[in-house]
């Protein structure tokens, strides 16, 4: 099509717009409207869009200093027509585009002086891919939001682009100055109907040797919004010849690379080997305030460490390898993690929490370690200071674990549900993926039980990702080297119905009559012609169990005992089957030993039974004398390989021979009950299981006929196929999953283990003799008159696959092939998934199935067009006290050049956005605020910014912190998280405490009023007893007793205390196991009694008032189970049992497995006095 168009052209060289927002188009005398298509003429304005709204700055700078000159004055009408035949070229010939985006939006300039001539101001923003449909850019107020400029950019290219403003509104009026604005950026693009690679492989950029991981920040609020991050594990080389030496890379989504390597100035471990062994560290996450969190699985150096968003500096531990358990341990007061695989964080500021799954720690009284792969949680708060307390379960691991591999990784849903993946090779044994009710209450959905053995997910050993508004997750799978991708329904819940493999491929082979072989390499979507060693053989059966280039492959049976060997994966022989019976059935069975074995069995008419495990094919003794139609069989180990058969025949016939790979005890053929007598055509095992009695499998028949097992084939349930129709093909990947296949163009499918059978519409009513499924999405469907069928989406539509010949097509057969080994995937704000890989080395982009795609992005900076000077103010210098006692008051002050401010008060050292009093203005350079509720032991800092008379804004300065030591009762204190600090003013020291070696290590406290007691950990002198002191510190937990983890302690005057008088039973309160009233633990008491046992390895005795309170007997030297409160004691000389004492001392409570007993530890020789001499 020719179309003429004439182009206003007016200075400075922008095409002439009309009110609509398009170029001027015209037709040239002597045209119609009606001559040229309406089509072509929304085309042409759709095309000629960009370079009116850009004014060239967006096009590429290959093409800008033609283009510049074609649009100029000197160019003239013909240099602009050809200039908008080149665009219109440029726009027909694009592709179509991915889920497009627009990051890294900037001004040129904070502030621009609007008074002076033509002022403008660029604007800048990067799309991750070319946006094909439309770019907006929309200019608002930001004191109301209103909108005062937007203009159509047209299709834009990837990467960056700018476009520069005039100040003007849509009236083309100059924007009210003083004022500041912020703009947004609007993408659409046409997306694919499938998932599609979209990153370009030839990208330098995107070349890593060893990349593990990639993590993207999807915060739309961010400067770091965008921001991809690539863990590489070692020091390499790509084959590409790129270098990329260990350490995390940064990258835009347009993959400009931002920085790297950088490894945070601390010194990693390597686990194992440099080669194939686990790097340290090990994994990456994003936290909500954008701080990236690295976690450490090694044994040495397990930990958490924190960056910044831009990875500079040096990053700070915040679960540091000097508190890590090296190996599984029960808990222990210096056991505060473990090796760390993979963390959550949640919230921020005081609600900052941290999730893990660790390898080795474990509950509190556990010596079997069935608590191990617990989820814990940190309360780690405001600051990134290393923290020194101890986890709190969050969920509960059990008998029998869930999770038994530590290569674990976690992701929270919208609900706060949590889910968990874990490494699993065979996805036989237990989930490789679970979903942890919110507050951690159980388990609501698990992939194995859910969706059956093997487990579709398997082999995530990486990190998967979980996009929460499109309900997506996607699991890489190491094994199969896809990238499982499937949808959650309203619930949450995954549905394999959704299940779709991304990034993997398939070969496919097909056999039929007339010596008929095709074969293809990507994923059955075309096929060429394999030449058959010997004409005119009627193939019925295929089979292909070894994917490699060389060697062996598998086998091509057929009638008159032929049998076609493929080597190489393309090159047919004809080997001797020793019978001329016709032959119906074969399986290949491949084991990755060095060198690889491919063992073979076939079945055929007149109960014919060959085997081939030694290089040629052997006839076998078969216990029926029936035709038999096929075999399949089921994998117990790789290792040899071992394996279970399974033959089908006429006349309901079902044969079985258990470890039929064992050659040194060989077993024999058995005969099962099928329960019909129906020719069975076709059979499924499930390759993988943990035993031939937990083996699900399928058979279908004639008549319409489907048998299911359970149980390996001990016994066969029929099913309700709802057809009457001849069956004969069979395909299960799962235990809820198959398809069948037969004449009339049948196709069968379950998704429930066979409960419902729906037919699907094949769109043929031929006879389909085949079947085969990669997975529970991607299958093929062969038939008579060589036809091929198949589906990427369980069977929900078929196409027809062309130029696979006319000969009735009798067996199909498919070998997965992944694209490498996925390590780490990651979805980023618009969707996209991506996804880093050790064997291509490369990072790659894919689009998803959404079609048509829109997105928003709204600039963090902001500009202000002034009435004057553009200056920016200096950045404020805050000041504020170090400390304070109060809870209710805050004061800063600070020198700054501004004629006003504006304050608020936040507890992180960098402005995250979150305060706990809000911006505010203020024309004082001083200022307190009252009336605040604080938090004690919390750090509080001021952000202050200086504004200039034309409202250009300072960056923002920040105090130094303030912490809040209110004083607090040590109640209140006991009752604060781990690392909460704490102030204790004029308590009373009751007793110095020794640690279990009997060094001091700290003092007890209580209130002067009895009403409370805590143990003091500290580490210099200790005060006098009977002495009043002021401690600061943070709180701890120590077993099932609360600490203060001293940093200050001052001795004030003396005080002596009283005891408190208890009974046996009301001692330490509630918080024994069976104990009731209120916690007295810590407190100075009294207690009488007889003594009913003397321990005297740890000089201690128990007492009893008649209460008859439990404890930790019998002991080595109580063997008896007494009653009574343990008591601690420091005398030399034993007790007499019977004796009644009166014992003053420290309440104490101790865990002794899963029960927590009452402990009095007694001060002195004194303390213990006899009262019946």
């Amino acid at each position: 099509m020719l179309v003429f168009v004439r182009i206003d052209r007016k200075p400075p060289g922008l095409l002439q717009m009309e009110n609509s927002g398009h170029p001027a188009l015209s037709i040239l005398p002597g045209w119609t409207r009606k001559s040229v298509p309406e089509r072509g003429l929304r085309r042409l304005r759709k095309g000629l869009r960009a370079p009116v709204a850009t004014s060239l700055d967006l096009l590429p700078k290959r093409r800008e200093g033609i283009m510049r000159g074609w649009f100029s004055h000197r160019a003239g009408p013909l240099g602009a027509a050809l200039a908008a035949c080149a665009l219109l070229a440029a726009m027909f010939a694009a592709p179509a585009s991915a889920n497009v985006y627009a990051t890294d939006l900037k001004f040129s300039a904070p502030a621009v002086d609007a008074t002076q001539p033509n002022p403008s101001v660029q604007l800048s923003f990067r799309l991750n891919e070319a946006a094909d449909q439309e770019v907006r850019i929309d200019i608002h107020r930001a004191d109301n939001d209103a909108l005062v400029r937007s203009v159509s950019l047209g299709p834009l290219p990837k990467g960056l682009n700018t476009w520069t403003w005039d100040l003007r509104n849509n009236a083309n009026a100059l924007v009210p100055t003083n004022v500041e604005y912020y703009f947004k950026v609007y993408t659409r693009g046409s997306g694919y109907g499938a998932w599609t690679q979209i990153s370009d492989d030839a990208i330098p950029e995107v070349h890593f040797e060893w990349p593990k991981q990639v993590v993207v920040n999807t915060n739309p609020n961010s400067p770091y919004f965008g921001w991809t991050y690539v863990y590489v594990g070692r020091d390499g080389t790509t084959a590409s010849g790129r270098s990329t030496p260990k350490g995390v890379y940064t990258l835009w989504p347009d993959a400009t690379q931002i920085g790297g390597p950088t490894l945070g100035g601390v010194s990693w471990q390597t686990l194992f080997s440099t080669t194939t062994g686990p790097p340290s560290p090990f994994s990456l996450t994003i936290g909500p305030e954008d701080k990236v969190y690295v976690s450490d699985w090694s044994d040495v150096n397990g930990g958490v460490w924190v960056a910044p968003p831009d990875l500079s500096g040096t990053w700070k531990p915040i679960l540091s390898p000097s508190r890590v358990v090296n190996s599984p341990n029960a808990f222990a007061p210096e056991a505060q993690h473990g090796s760390i695989s993979h963390v959550l964080v949640l919230g921020k500021g005081l609600n900052r929490k941290l999730f893990t799954i660790d390898e080795d720690l474990r509950v509190a009284g556990d010596t079997t370690g069935v608590t191990q792969g617990s989820i814990w949680t940190y309360d780690i708060g405001p600051l990134d200071n290393e923290h020194t307390g101890p986890p709190t379960i969050y969920w509960q691991d059990g008998n029998p674990n869930r999770v038994i591999n530590f290569v674990a990784h976690l992701q929270r849903d919208t609900d706060g549900s949590i889910f968990v993946s874990q490494y699993r090779s065979n996805g036989t044994d237990q989930a490789s993926l679970f979903k942890v009710a919110p507050n951690g209450t159980g388990v609501l959905w698990a992939s194995l039980s859910a969706w059956g053995s093997p487990d579709p997910l398997r082999g995530i050993r990486a990190p998967f990702a979980l996009d929460t508004q499109r309900r997506r997750i996607a699991a890489p799978s190491v094994e199969l080297g896809v990238i499982n991708v499937f949808n959650l329904d309203a619930n949450g819940i995954p549905q394999i119905s959704t299940l779709t493999p991304v990034g993997g491929g398939a070969l496919v082979w097909l056999a039929g009559l007339n010596s008929a072989l095709y074969y293809s390499t990507n994923i059955g979507a075309s096929f060429s012609a394999q030449t058959a060693p010997e004409a005119g053989v009627a193939l019925n059966a295929i089979s292909i169990s070894n994917s490699s280039t060389t060697g062996l492959n598998g086998w091509a049976v057929g009638n008159s005992g032929k049998i076609f060997q493929l080597n190489n994966r393309t090159s047919w022989t004809a080997v001797e089957s020793g019978t001329t019976e016709n032959l119906n059935g074969v399986t290949a069975i491949w084991n990755s030993s060095a060198p690889p074995v491919v063992h073979g069995w076939a079945v055929g008419n007149n109960g014919t039974i060959l085997s081939n495990t030694a290089g040629s094919w052997v006839t076998e003794s078969s216990p029926v004398s029936v035709k038999l139609n096929a075999i399949s069989r089921r994998i117990s180990s790789f290792a040899g390989p071992a394996y279970d058969l399974y033959v089908v025949g006429d006349g309901g016939t079902i044969i079985r021979r258990l470890d039929a790979s064992n050659t040194t005890t060989p077993t024999q053929w058995e005969i099962q009950t099928s329960g019909t007598t129906a020719n069975l055509n076709a059979i499924s095992m499930l390759v993988f299981a943990t035993g031939a009695g937990t083996t699900t499998g399928y058979v279908v028949g004639d008549n319409g006929t489907i048998l299911k097992t359970t149980n390996g084939g001990t016994e066969w349930v029929a099913q309700n196929s709802g057809t009457t129709v001849k069956l004969n093909g069979i395909s299960a990947v799962t235990a809820t999953s198959a398809w069948a296949v037969g004449n009339n163009g049948t196709i069968l499918r379950t998704t429930d283990g066979g409960t419902t059978w729906v037919q699907l519409n094949s769109g043929t009513t031929v006879n389909l003799n085949a079947v085969f499924f990669r997975d529970t999405q991607v299958g093929w469907v062969v038939g008579d008159g060589g036809l091929t069928l198949r589906t990427l989406n369980g069977g929900n539509s078929w196409t027809v696959i062309a130029n696979t010949g006319t000969a009735n097509l009798r067996g199909v057969a498919a070998v997965s092939v992944g694209s490498g080994a996925p390590r780490g995937v990651a979805f980023d704000a618009a969707g996209n998934l991506l996804e880093v890989n050790n064997v291509t080395e490369r990072l790659r982009v894919y689009s998803p199935p959404d079609g048509v795609n829109e997105f928003t992005t709204k600039s963090v900076a902001r500009f202000v067009p002034t009435a004057g000077s553009p200056a920016k103010p200096a950045t404020p210098v805050v000041t504020a006290p170090a400390s304070s006692s109060s809870a209710t008051q805050l004061s800063a002050s600070w020198t700054a050049t501004g004629v006003a401010y504006r304050y608020a008060i936040g507890v992180t050292a960098e402005d995250q956005g979150e305060y706990i009093v809000p911006w505010t203005n203020t024309t004082s350079t001083s200022v307190t605020r009252t009336a605040l509720s604080l938090e004690n032991g919390v750090t509080y800092f001021w952000y202050v910014q200086a504004r200039s008379a034309n409202n250009v804004w300072s960056d923002v300065g920040i105090s130094n912190g303030t912490i809040v030591q209110a004083p607090m009762k040590i109640g209140l204190a006991k009752s604060r998280p781990n690392n909460a600090s704490v102030t204790l003013e004029n308590v009373v020291v009751t007793k110095l405490s020794l640690d279990e070696s009997m060094n001091p290590d700290g003092f007890f406290v209580q209130e002067q009023d009895q009403s409370a007691g805590v143990r003091v950990k500290w580490s210099g002198s200790a005060p006098p007893l009977n002495t009043l002191v002021t401690v600061v510190g943070t709180m701890g937990t120590e077993g099932p007793e609360r600490v203060v983890n001293a940093t200050s302690v001052v001795t004030g005057a003396s005080f002596t205390p009283t005891p408190l008088g208890v009974t046996n039973k009301t001692a330490g309160g509630s918080k024994p196991t069976g104990g009731a009233g209120l916690p007295n633990d810590g407190l100075l008491a009294t207690v009488w009694g007889k003594v009913t046992g003397i321990d005297f390895a740890t000089t201690t005795f128990y007492l009893d008032d008649g209460s008859g309170v439990e404890n930790d007997t019998p002991t080595a030297f109580v063997p008896n189970k007494v009653p009574g409160i343990k008591v601690k004691s420091v005398l030399a000389t034993p007790f007499t049992t019977g004796s009644y004492y009166k014992v003053t001392g420290i309440v104490r409570l101790e865990q002794v497995g899963s029960k927590v007993i009452r402990r009095l530890d007694a001060r002195s020789d004194e303390d213990i006095v006899l009262v019946n001499p």
